[in-house]
């Protein structure tokens, strides 16, 4: 088991609390899960079997789709007459749906009609105001005027709901575009009908590399103040993680709950699923995450480029080829310096066309490349200064002289205990990207180590993609590119010793917990049951939605058609990995 003692200058403030906190929630949410898991999993079955005897459509063109509000509303942020939480009817090619959020009585739902006209359900005549009662998993045939609607509504459970209406109805371009910002309001509900933000949006916009290119977009909003969200630190970014690779929606939950069950990384960040609903209109089921930044909040290091923009308004030129090359360096040019240059930074290491899209990076003599995340424009100087430093990492990475199995001279630069740790939990993971994780440096006054963290980015993971599909396989340990460091390092012995016994002391245990063979005194960890309970209803909502079992791009695994396959894809391909490893290790 590992030792919960806090690694020597690399816990950030706050870190234990939140942990604490997280364990607190667990602990309180645990029952509730287990005893609702049953009907939640005759929810999905009600969505998927309703999905499946959808009649033919009979609407018409030319009526406006009914909209609802929940007739016991908390405060809520409006669009004129409009609240942001109304929630529209749903056309898709196979019917409509009416989907209702988790926090919402669909025994009191209050009919809108910005017309003000009339609207039959099943005959039976309401208005504008009236409070109706509807039942989740029913279909309803709803009229206004000569045009009709059969309407299944689907109803989501035990996660809040987040309703955002922006200031421009129409959002094709921010769709498409992720410098496209768009303005509006936000209202969060609880899954008991709480409140839990209502206010104005600074913007939201689309994010991702190659999750940009999926038709459900992730997405980062940025509220108007800072704010603390479901026991989160307070801030006023946060991203929504759209999980379109992962059909289980949870892949990303178990590595980051990993990561903090490990106990050795300065901070990972916090998250909740939540249904979220654009402009009045369900549109699926996300993990709404920390925003992986350099924040006192956040990761808390020195604030490299706040310091930047204090002494440089206004654009500046970018510097250096936009190109892929090694040695290549790019950035911006800016007019002034810090003082201090040395920190903190948080880099990626990264594939040549993502380099490429990027203002800031670099890449080593091996053919590494890196983008900097923080600061965004860095200057010549600051992408110079942390060229060399990793350049210094790699060349002694790469050296026939390790100097001591004790300790190998790389470790005089970048942390060990952190760097073996990302290892062994992308090896563990069988994570796609997992020889390209984060890194992030503090000003050298504070501490002059490279660490290799933050965890992010996992729904690629444990058997979703085709290219790491085989649990049996050691993929990160095998990877035959020019500069894979993890690959590197475990051509050395006392490197791979070292693994072995952190992966017996801490994943071996993990990976019991996750198949339900013990639980997690320290609340950081559950079993893939219980993880799948948590997100079923909104799994259900989110498949009819979005029909995920029908897009299989290439490199997308057969991991299920439902949601409960998923899951039970994901356990046993967990229960084999472990096999394997325990035979490795």
């Amino acid at each position: 088991m590992p030792s919960r003692s806090s690694p020597k200058n690399n816990r950030p403030k706050g870190a234990a609390s939140r942990m604490d906190a997280r364990a607190e929630r667990n602990a309180a949410d645990l029952r509730d899960r287990k005893s609702r898991a049953r009907s939640i999993g005759a929810l999905a079955f009600l969505c998927l079997l309703a999905a499946l005897l959808m009649p033919a459509v009979s609407a018409r063109a030319g009526a406006a789709l009914p909209m609802f509000v929940s007739a016991d509303p908390q405060t809520r942020a409006s669009q004129a007459s409009l609240p942001s939480d109304a929630v529209s009817i749903f056309k898709k090619k196979d019917g409509y749906y009416l989907f209702l959020p988790a926090g919402w009585d669909a025994d009191r739902l209050t009919l809108l009609d910005a017309e003000g006209g009339a609207l039959t359900i099943d005959g039976d005549a309401h208005e504008a105001g009236d409070t109706l009662s509807l039942t989740p998993g029913e279909r309803y045939v709803m009229a206004s005027g000569d045009t009709a609607w059969d309407v299944t509504v689907l109803q989501s459970a035990l996660v809040p709901a987040v309703f955002i209406a922006t200031d421009r109805q129409d959002i094709s371009a921010m769709l498409q575009d992720k410098t496209v910002r768009e303005h509006g309001l936000c209202s969060i509900l609880n899954a008991d009908g709480t409140l839990e933000y209502d206010g104005p949006l600074d913007y939201i916009r689309t994010r991702g590399n190659s999750t940009h290119s999926y038709p459900k977009k992730p997405f980062q909003i940025k509220l108007a103040k800072s704010t603390s969200l479901f026991g989160m630190e307070k801030s006023k970014k946060w991203v929504f993680l759209a999980n379109y690779a992962d059909k289980s929606l949870i892949r990303n939950t178990i590595a980051l709950d990993l990561a903090r069950y490990a106990d050795v990384y300065a901070y990972v960040p916090e998250t909740q699923a939540v249904d979220l609903f654009l402009n009045h209109q369900y549109y699926g089921s996300f993990l709404l995450t920390e925003k992986c930044e350099i924040a006192s909040s956040r990761l808390d290091i020195s604030d490299l480029e706040e310091r930047n923009e204090s002494l440089n308004e206004g654009t500046y030129p970018a510097f250096g080829a936009s190109g892929y090359a090694p040695g290549a360096e790019k950035g911006v040019s800016l007019a002034e310096d810090p003082d201090d240059i040395t920190g903190g930074y948080l880099i990626l290491a990264t594939i040549p066309r993502y380099f490429e899209r990027e203002t800031s990076g670099f890449v080593t003599d091996r053919g590494q490349s890196f983008t900097i995340d923080q600061p965004k424009e860095a200057s010549p100087e600051e992408v110079a200064y942390i060229h060399g430093v990793m350049q210094r990492i790699e060349d002694a990475l790469f050296s026939d002289d390790w100097g001591s199995d004790a300790a190998p001279r790389w470790a005089d630069m970048l942390d060990e205990t952190t760097f073996i740790h990302r290892y062994i939990l992308a090896e563990v993971l069988a994570d796609n990207d997992g020889s390209l994780p984060y890194f992030y440096k503090d000003a050298d006054g504070n501490d002059p180590t490279v660490y290799c963290a933050p965890v992010w980015d996992q729904d690629n993971i444990l058997g979703a993609n085709l290219t790491h599909a085989d649990p049996a396989r050691s993929y990160i340990r095998n990877d035959e590119a020019e500069g894979a460091w993890f690959a590197e390092a475990m051509r050395h012995d006392a490197f791979a010793e070292k693994a072995a016994q952190i992966y017996r002391d801490t994943y071996e245990p993990a990976l019991q917990i996750l198949l339900g063979e013990r639980t997690d005194p320290y609340g950081c960890l559950r079993s893939i049951e219980e993880y799948g309970a948590e997100v079923a209803g909104t799994a259900a909502l989110d498949n009819v939605r979005w029909r995920i079992a029908a897009y299989r791009p290439k490199h997308f695994n057969m991991t299920g058609d439902t949601p409960e396959e998923n899951i039970e894809f994901l356990r046993a391909y967990i229960a084999a990995r472990k096999a394997f490893l325990d035979e490795e290790w």
